[in-house]
């Protein structure tokens, strides 16, 4: 009994400090992201609460875009932070924050995904 209090205790302090680490992070900065296949960059900015800047500059154009974020926790995995951007009629940014690497994931509603190895934007 006293090992499952325990580890709920140290899911709920892992939930806590995950959300604390990107919190901290995300009232000041955002992602800068590179796409797997090295010909664009992405940065995703916040600007307010639930607001953020998305843009990519890649060999071929050059594009940029207001989007709404929320962020969370997997439901199964509460270390792996998720933001979630969507802008341009239901473009899906997601980037993953595991701890070790930072992964994000471009979808446009009528194109393929773009993989983007990212790090913290610093300013």
């Amino acid at each position: 009994m006293a090992l499952f209090f325990w580890e709920e205790n140290m899911k709920n302090l892992t939930l806590i400090l995950t959300f604390t680490f990107s919190s901290a992070l995300m009232a000041f900065d955002g992602f800068e992201c590179k796409r797997n296949d090295g010909k664009a960059v992405l940065t995703a900015e916040f600007l307010e609460n639930d607001k953020a800047k998305i843009t990519e500059i890649s060999e071929e154009e050059a594009w940029s875009y207001e989007a709404s974020f929320k962020r969370s926790t997997l439901p199964h995995n509460d270390s792996i932070a998720k933001t979630r951007f969507i802008f341009d009629e239901y473009a899906v940014l997601m980037v993953y924050e595991t701890g070790i690497q930072i992964l994000g994931l471009l979808q446009f509603p009528q194109g393929f995904p773009s993989i983007y190895n990212c790090q913290y934007l610093e300013q």
